[in-house]
């Protein structure tokens, strides 16, 4: 297993399936947003994230799932449907908010086999920012403790912008 996560897909009928895999981190982001345009294109009137291999998420990919989640409701039509089977991940979720805009589940996802792994798409460092910035002000959305939580890094982030 990759420690450093990697992000898996598979298709099932009409179903998409990303399946995020250990330590999934920034360096995955310009994969993740790349994944989220794709989806719609394909068509699909069902789309899965299952975290039952997760180890950790950073803010920036709970962000890109809040993406994702938001895309589905307002683009496609449906709701995201989240597999979550461990505490450490569902509780990241829940504090984040993601569950008051994605079907989350506590248990695992029963696609077995079939996955094609994602190859990381290089991302230049202005372009990281950007999308760490965008992640980030999704969760800010969401609700007040995230405003509160993430305020000081888009401030930041949004200072060396204007550099």
């Amino acid at each position: 297993m990759n420690p450093t996560g990697q992000m898996l897909v598979a298709q099932e009928q009409q179903a998409c399936i990303l399946k995020l895999v250990g330590d999934v981190r920034v360096n995955l982001c310009k994969t993740f947003d790349e994944f989220i345009t794709s989806v719609h294109v394909q068509g699909r009137d069902h789309v899965i994230v299952d975290l039952g291999e997760a180890t950790n998420l950073d803010s920036t990919t709970l962000g890109l799932i809040a993406k994702l989640a938001l895309y589905c409701r307002t683009e496609m039509g449906f709701d995201l449907q989240i597999f979550c089977p461990t505490d450490d991940v569902m509780q990241l979720l829940n504090t984040m908010g993601i569950q008051h805009i994605a079907h989350v589940e506590r248990g695992t996802c029963l696609k077995c086999g079939g996955y094609t792994e994602l190859s990381e798409l290089e991302l230049q460092e202005s372009d990281a920012k950007q999308r760490v910035l965008d992640a980030h002000q999704i969760l800010m959305s969401l609700n007040q403790e995230n405003q509160d939580r993430f305020k000081d890094l888009v401030a930041h982030l949004q200072g060396q912008e204007s550099c």
